[in-house]
């Protein structure tokens, strides 16, 4: 696949300016450690989820699009409404997508309540 995660993240550094100090403390890690996000293909999960929140910036999108792209399965696949097969392939990735919201909301909490 083509997606590069890591230059993807310096590249939304880079748009809104951040730099790399400032973005280790907000994800509450080293300099050394962003350069080497840098540098990686794939990324862990969580660490993503961080680094979305952190950045405002949805980077399971871009993932989702490659992932397509890579499979050949086409932009409108999973919005067809009359086809039952794809209705449950649709309704286990909104479970999916609910699944990570709900992270999403749990490290938001536990990011401004402390």
């Amino acid at each position: 696949m083509d997606l590069h995660i890591g230059e993807l993240i310096k590249d939304k550094l880079k748009e809104q300016q951040i730099s790399v100090i400032k973005f280790a403390s907000l994800i509450n890690t080293t300099r050394e450690n962003v350069y080497g996000i840098f540098k990686r293909k794939s990324i862990d999960t969580d660490m993503l989820i961080k680094i979305s929140i952190t950045l405002k910036y949805n980077f399971f999108l871009d993932i989702s699009d490659t992932t397509n792209n890579y499979l050949n399965i086409p932009n409108n696949y999973f919005n067809s409404s009359n086809n039952t097969e794809v209705l449950i392939k649709e309704f286990d990735f909104i479970t999916r997508e609910n699944a990570l919201l709900k992270e999403l909301i749990r490290l938001l909490k536990d990011k401004y309540e402390k």
